[in-house]
């Protein structure tokens, strides 16, 4: 693992996603391998490969909000939408906190699932939440005068 991790920080995604693949073979029941696995899969966009490492990992620890963030990521990227919605309503389930996963919601309702309403309640989050938040500037704009 520890081999993968300097890879990985180093750019070297092909050594990592290598270096996490075996230790997923040696310990299968790792969760830190099948999450570094997701992750390294991602950076190179092998969407089947970050889809089944996530899954793997949340199998293994299927409240971690970090894996279940992520795997909805990789199913946005991989053209899930819904699906994707669905993980970041989990995340937000057990943690109602969780930022990235109502700004995530945010951007995915404004854009491709089409619905004002949801995109409304959820960048409205992120700001109670984060009122200095990087992308607040953003969200003021996309909600209007009344956002300010």
């Amino acid at each position: 693992m520890k081999a993968g991790v300097e890879a990985h920080r180093a750019r070297r995604l092909g050594d990592a996603q290598a270096t996490y693949a075996r230790a997923v073979q040696a310990d299968p029941t790792s969760f830190s391998a099948h999450f570094n696995l997701a992750v390294v899969a991602f950076d190179l966009e092998d969407w089947p490969r970050a889809l089944a490492s996530y899954e793997r990992a949340l199998a293994v620890a299927p409240q971690d909000p970090r894996a279940r963030y992520g795997f909805g990521l990789a199913l946005e990227r991989a053209g899930y939408p819904l699906d994707a919605a669905a993980e970041w309503q989990k995340v937000l389930a057990t943690n109602a906190e969780y930022v990235e996963a109502h700004l995530a919601l945010a951007n995915l309702y404004a854009t491709t699932l089409g619905d004002s309403a949801k995109a409304r309640e959820h960048y409205q989050r992120v700001l109670q939440l984060q009122p200095n938040h990087p992308q607040a500037p953003m969200i003021r704009r996309w909600l209007g005068p009344l956002a300010r």
